[in-house]
């Protein structure tokens, strides 16, 4: 009986949705603009050059926002960048993007958008100093409707580890001192998500050529399916990161692999890199990404936005660099060089 009951229920349901004229996936179109920048800095780098995109939303004819034919880019707008007790910095209109890699933010030159035109931004002409405040964002629209947000720059980072090799890491080390894995700490702030990682450079020598090379190096190893897995950090919230010896040894003997019979490989340095997203970024990302938590995804967050008075983001990061040198000793008992030619 209950059986039949559900199945008229079901039948039901579908023949409403079915006869319902006014069903569609798609929401009243209303007239708004989207704002977007996101300004990278380096931690030894004092200044920054914005770029801002602004653009009207817009409807089409069905589904498909492939249809769309009008450019939305904004020209046209008054745009500018301030401190609290700083002079504004007035952003001017360009379209000539082009890369540099002193600026984070920076992007490649592209010269003209699927639309066939050049792509408008706001820019500065000058670089504007890093300050640790607040940092606001004005846009005044041509039809003189104002749009404004707010963010702040990432402090720096303080980084620990759970032990200061005096001649550069090395896993020949008598485990009892430091236990199995070696740990980089540093104290998170509230709000902020950390995107890390832990590279390695080397050189291969074959054939009196030099192939510079950079490789990530893995937390650990796991085992799946009777193979080994390396696992990297993802994003997370907390300061810290646990390096297992045996794989960061395992690892580094791999490397032999790459370089084949008659090669050698000449160990340089490694480089701690962690990326801060400040606290507007970072709930920028965990709606788009999940909720601030790598293992789950939540479907009914709605993405975030900061841009009073229209939709986009302002937001900013921060990149934090440190060189970690290789023990020579530890180098050499591997079979690889430290310089070329020895």
């Amino acid at each position: 009986m209950k059986k039949h009951i559900l199945i008229i229920l079901v039948s039901a349901l579908i023949a409403f949705v079915s006869c319902e004229e006014n069903f569609s996936p798609k929401i009243a179109f209303e007239e708004e603009y989207a704002v977007h920048c996101i300004i990278g800095v380096s931690a030894v780098w004092p200044q920054f050059t914005p770029i801002v995109y602004i653009s009207s939303l817009y409807d089409v004819p069905g589904l498909n926002p492939e249809l769309n034919e009008k450019d939305p880019a904004l020209s046209g707008a008054k745009v500018s960048l301030s401190y609290k007790h700083i002079t504004n910095y007035e952003l001017i209109e360009d379209t000539s993007i082009l890369y540099h890699p002193e600026y984070p933010d920076s992007i490649i030159y592209i010269r003209y958008n699927k639309y066939n035109n050049p792509y408008i931004f706001y820019t500065d002409t000058a670089s504007i100093p890093v300050r640790s405040e607040n940092i606001r964002l004005d846009v005044e629209l041509p039809d003189g409707k104002l749009l404004f947000a707010e963010t702040k720059f990432p402090s720096g980072i303080f980084f620990e580890y759970s032990y200061e090799f005096p001649s550069g890491f090395t896993a020949l080390w008598e485990r009892w001192k430091t236990g199995n894995y070696w740990t980089i700490f540093w104290e998170p702030h509230d709000d902020q998500l950390y995107f890390s990682s832990l590279n390695l450079s080397y050189t291969i020598e074959k054939d009196s050529v030099l192939l510079y090379r950079s490789k990530e190096v893995p937390l650990e190893y796991i085992s799946r399916n009777g193979e080994s897995i390396p696992v990297y950090p993802t994003y997370k919230k907390f300061g810290e990161l646990n390096y297992h010896f045996d794989s960061v040894d395992k690892f580094f003997k791999s490397l032999s692999e790459e370089a084949g019979e008659g090669g050698n490989i000449i160990i340089r340095d490694m480089t701690l890199n962690v990326v801060q997203y400040d606290r507007e970024l970072a709930r920028y990302y965990s709606s788009t990404n999940g909720y601030l938590d790598e293992h789950s995804v939540r479907l009914d967050q709605q993405i975030y936005s900061n841009i009073n008075g229209g939709i986009g983001i302002f937001g900013t990061y921060k990149i934090n660099t440190i060189p970690i040198g290789v023990d020579p000793r530890y180098t050499l008992s591997l079979g690889y060089k430290t310089s070329p030619g020895n």
